[in-house]
């Protein structure tokens, strides 16, 4: 029973406000509704003073993408350095980009560009996200707004909160609340669930287009040492 972590819950919010919390949690992966040999796994941890290293991967028999995010926090995170690599099956790709703050610039493929406080990476934007619903807390949630370096390019991601839901998983039912990303002039749609009772974890993410559908679900999780469960 969540009555269990209460006191250690309790403990770990008050410090999400200062910084982020470390945590490990392991997916299911799913294409067009049909479990796959693939497992994705997401860690945050914190590699020196005031450093974080957040990381996502997914794998299978034949193929691998790894993406990492180091930042370091000052009430929000300011990235250092974005990598993603992806080898297997279709063409392998490497990218680096790199965040110097002292000159307001980020470089990829040897090109600097022009950025300003609050650009973020494409993965630890996410992570950002789970912060401020950490700030919020409670309805009413806000309008999620980031400014992303995708590549050579910034781009503007945002997400309305649709509400609160109950997800079930392999480990439990979570209270969650429901995200949808807003984009224009596509038929990509993408959602996430993310858990109110655990730091918004994510629980569950599904990414669809006409005949192509990709879910992870949460199968184990431990967020600052301890195991989490749902109901």
């Amino acid at each position: 029973m969540k009555i269990l972590y209460v006191l250690g819950l309790i403990s770990w919010l008050e410090l999400a406000a200062a910084k982020p919390i470390p945590f490990r949690a392991l997916y299911q992966a799913n294409y067009k509704g049909l479990p796959i040999n693939a497992v994705g796994v997401r860690e945050l941890r914190e590699t020196g003073s005031n450093k974080f290293l957040f990381s996502s991967s997914a794998s299978t028999f034949f193929s691998s993408i790894n993406e990492e995010s180091l930042f370091s926090w000052d009430e929000r995170i300011i990235p250092i350095e974005y990598r993603y690599i992806r080898q297997g099956l279709g063409k392998d790709k490497n990218e680096l980009i790199t965040f110097d703050w002292e000159t307001s610039t980020a470089n990829y493929s040897s090109e600097n560009h022009i950025i300003t406080h609050g650009v973020i990476d494409k993965l630890a934007y996410q992570l950002q996200l789970r912060q401020d619903l950490i700030n919020v807390n409670t309805p009413p949630w806000p309008k999620m707004s980031y400014s992303v370096m995708e590549g050579n390019h910034l781009k503007r991601y945002e997400f309305m909160i649709r509400g609160k839901q109950d997800t079930e998983t392999l480990i439990g039912k979570f209270k969650t609340v429901k995200l949808d990303r807003i984009r224009d002039n596509t038929d990509r749609k993408t959602t996430f669930w993310l858990a109110l009772e655990y730091d918004f974890l994510l629980i569950k993410f599904k990414q669809s287009e006409p005949g192509d559908t990709f879910e992870l679900l949460l199968k184990q999780a431990e967020i600052n040492g301890r195991q989490i469960r749902g109901d």
